[in-house]
């Protein structure tokens, strides 16, 4: 057993708490995940000094989301049993061993049962997966699997909230279909209006007016099943419930990186397949008729249009420069440096604010430094370079991810 961080008076929380996703032969569970966030549950990440055997056991039935919590390894007094109530003012009311035993048992629910109607399905690896929709707190017919999921998702969300008793919440929720239908994946979503002006509603072919945005806010696929696309699987299923409701516009909330690249990989897949924003001159910006399609059909944001515009643009500039002979710089400068401006007008635009020399020079004053008109136009040279070589940086992975080969150099 790894020893815990711990200095002489405090205990790291992250390694003090485990998560326990349980089925009916694996009680008291065998598959156990550490929380990736605990910092809105146990101050500074910190609880006080106690055994480095103590374990603080979140078991989860891995089907209906049921909650028992146990401690194991060492006595519970004085820290140890501090730790152990904030954990359990965290989680929904937590059954006995017993009583959660008892859960497993059962014959599980499906997936409409816990969630709603069945959105969709699809295969992977030879085993099937079913996707429900449900509005979140309609589901009245299982609120402890709603409570359960926002616990879960707290212990895996940097910026987890919860949710409130709002009609228009809904929840897409993926599940294995098998005798026991675990779950594999699950997002939180709301339905807002947006007013559209006449300039907004233009290039989507709309009527000036109220009309329907679909926003994920939380999304979360569980530990065992991660990095077998079950992520892009969830999104797309998003997409097609907001298609299903006549939304403009599907929104992420503050997206992590590692879930802003399963945004990239699906719109970047659904634009190449209906043949949207082609690339085109890799000199010129998307048209925004393109952009208006691109749009209408996927529901993308200004914004994420332009992202897979510039990613389609950039694998066509991969497959250029793979024409040219990596010793000729001159050649695959030549073959870059369209693009490359076009990359950085944008940025520049979009990131006017933060390279607006008044700005970069109350930076610099902060710092206690002062510059000359002339070191400030290098400053904002310098941060748009940044934020250029940020943005291929990105598009590199991606194009990897895609299975397309990056060239060495944009």
């Amino acid at each position: 057993m790894s020893k815990r961080a711990r200095d002489e008076t405090t205990t790291s929380a992250r390694d003090l708490v485990e998560i326990k996703l349980v089925g009916a032969e694996a009680f008291p569970g065998e598959t156990s995940f550490a929380p990736d966030y605990v910092h809105q549950i146990f101050e500074d990440e910190k609880v006080g000094d106690v055994s480095p055997e103590l374990r603080l056991e979140c078991l989860f039935n891995d089907v209906t989301l049921d909650v028992c919590l146990r401690a194991t390894g060492a006595p519970l007094r004085g820290a140890a049993e501090d730790a152990l109530y904030t954990l359990a003012g965290a989680l929904p009311t937590a059954q006995t061993e017993s009583e959660f035993a008892a859960t497993l048992q059962r014959p599980p629910p499906d997936g409409e049962a816990l969630v709603g109607p069945l959105l969709g399905e699809y295969t992977r690896g030879g085993r099937t997966f079913r996707i429900h929709c449900g509005a979140l707190h309609a589901a009245a017919q299982a609120p402890s699997f709603m409570r359960g999921l926002q616990a879960l998702m707290r212990f895996y969300i940097e910026t987890w909230s919860d949710v409130d008793e709002d009609e228009r919440w809904r929840v897409v929720a993926v599940f294995e279909a098998a005798e026991r239908p675990r779950l594999v994946a699950a997002a939180t979503i709301f339905h807002f209006q947006r007013w559209l002006t006449h300039a907004d509603a233009l290039p989507l072919q709309r009527a000036a007016g109220p009309a329907l945005v679909v926003r994920l806010c939380q999304a979360i696929v569980m530990p065992q099943f991660r990095s077998q696309g079950h992520g892009a699987q969830l999104l797309q299923a998003v997409y097609t419930h907001a298609h299903a409701e006549g939304a403009i516009e599907l929104t992420v909330e503050d997206p992590n990186p590692r879930f802003r690249m399963v945004r990239d990989v699906v719109d970047y897949r659904n634009c190449h397949s209906l043949g949207l924003l082609p690339p085109d001159s890799l000199a010129a910006a998307a048209p925004l008729e393109a952009v208006g399609e691109a749009r209408r059909k996927l529901l993308l944001t200004h914004e994420q249009a332009t992202r897979c515009h510039e990613l389609r643009q950039y694998v066509q500039l991969a497959g250029e420069l793979a024409a040219v002979d990596e010793a000729d710089t001159e050649a695959r400068e030549a073959v870059v440096k369209p693009w490359r401006l076009k990359v950085k007008r944008r940025l520049s635009r979009q990131h006017q604010e933060e390279l607006d020399p008044t700005v970069l020079a109350a930076e610099a004053e902060a710092a206690g430094e002062t510059l000359s008109a002339a070191e400030l136009v290098e400053r904002r040279k310098a941060r748009l370079e940044e934020l250029y070589e940020e943005t291929v940086g990105e598009y590199r992975l991606l194009s990897h991810r895609l299975g397309v080969a990056a060239h060495k150099k944009a």
